[in-house]
């Protein structure tokens, strides 16, 4: 008996050797990956300052980013990848080549990361932005401006952004693509009144087009526009 029980034992702590060295094996590619990402992680922050592609090694975080992809394939690695190809390409000092590469890289990254989670604005709008820059067709450009709306309507720091996209395709927007502005106008209008009006001071949203679109729906936040920042002429 006692042979019996010292054998089940020995067969017990087998089994359990053998699961842990399993779960190890499974789980050793996921501790590379995050070792070779960690150092993109840590200055991730910085990646959404303006002056982003002058003072953070972009090129080394992609390097270290495709390396961390090729030991464990996240979406959120992707993400990543789409955010460092974009800010490679606002660089002043990358050729027109080199920009439409890193823009189209850009929105490659962006798509499989949005196959695995499709609720990202950010990726949305940054599809919008660099299509727009990419000169994709109209059809293409609306569907991104729509799912960067529809995927989270109300995050405050994406209004700009969408604003931005949103009159360039103006010309382009059905009635309720033109509702879903309106909407963003408002929302930009309450949330990010600040940052709304230094655009619309700056030049950077056209002041007239914003009251031509809201005059006849939203008059009273017209009068208030007009009361901070004057009058427009249509």
């Amino acid at each position: 008996m006692k042979i019996s029980s010292t054998m089940g034992q020995v067969f017990a702590f087998l089994a359990l050797a053998m699961l842990v060295a399993v779960m190890l094996v499974m789980a050793w590619p996921r501790l590379l990956s995050s070792l070779q990402f960690l150092p993109v992680q840590q200055v991730h922050s910085q990646l959404y300052k303006a002056d982003a592609a002058q003072n953070v090694d972009l090129p080394s975080l992609q390097a270290r980013t495709q390396r961390a992809l090729n030991y464990y394939d996240a979406y959120s690695y992707h993400s990543v990848g789409s955010l460092l190809a974009y800010v490679r390409a606002s660089d002043s000092n990358v050729s027109l080549y080199s920009k439409q590469q890193l823009l189209n890289d850009s929105m490659v990254e962006a798509k499989i990361a949005l196959a695995g989670a499709p609720l990202q604005p950010d990726l949305w709008l940054r599809l919008a932005q660099a299509g727009v820059q990419n000169f994709l067709p109209a059809t293409q450009l609306l569907n991104f401006f729509r799912m960067a709306i529809w995927s989270g309507r109300v995050e405050p720091t994406h209004l700009i952004g969408r604003l931005h996209i949103g009159f360039a395709l103006q010309n382009q927007l059905d009635a309720d693509g033109l509702n879903l502005l309106r909407d963003q106008v408002l929302l930009a209008w309450n949330l990010k009144r600040a940052d709304f009006q230094r655009a619309l001071r700056m030049g950077q949203l056209n002041y007239s087009r914003v009251v031509a679109l809201m005059s006849s729906t939203h008059p009273d936040v017209v009068r208030e526009m007009e009361e901070v920042l004057g009058p427009v002429t249509l």
